[in-house]
């Protein structure tokens, strides 16, 4: 949904138009309840793993579009901010938002989700096991 809302002609749109942009935002929050839904619903310790991993990918396309935007030389989107040295210095800073701010925000939510899996392994595993004996040796 993100790389599909940034392509010129959505992205254009989305500008010129309420309705549209209504339409990219309501993609957006429907998008992200889904997957935020599918993901806190992973609370069983045997899917907490598959949670942290689609955390950590989901990550990407936004990192992908967040350096991109930063070292183009060039506007993406001339036809609404046209072609200026400044419109590019804007949407350069806009990628090293999305790169930056967008990539810390997934990396806080992937390392929690870690720790409530761990934490849920340290529940469930005995801290001080039998001690294991091996021909009279105590081991």
């Amino acid at each position: 949904v993100l790389g599909l809302w940034h392509l010129p002609a959505m992205y254009e749109g989305a500008v010129q138009h309420s309705i549209v942009h209504a339409a990219e935002h309501a993609s957006f929050l429907f998008t992200s309840i889904f997957f935020w839904w599918t993901i806190t619903g992973a609370v069983r310790r045997t899917r907490f793993g598959a949670g942290v991993l689609a955390v950590f990918i989901a990550k990407f396309p936004g990192l992908i579009l967040g350096v991109g935007m930063t070292i183009s030389r060039q506007a993406w989107y001339p036809n609404v901010y046209g072609g200026s040295a400044s419109s590019v210095r804007d949407q350069q800073g806009a990628g090293v938002v999305m790169w930056v701010a967008g990539g810390m925000m997934a990396t806080i939510a992937g390392l929690a989700l870690f720790w409530f899996w761990m934490q849920a392994l340290e529940r469930t595993t005995p801290s001080d096991p039998a001690p294991v004996r091996i021909e009279g040796m105590r081991l």
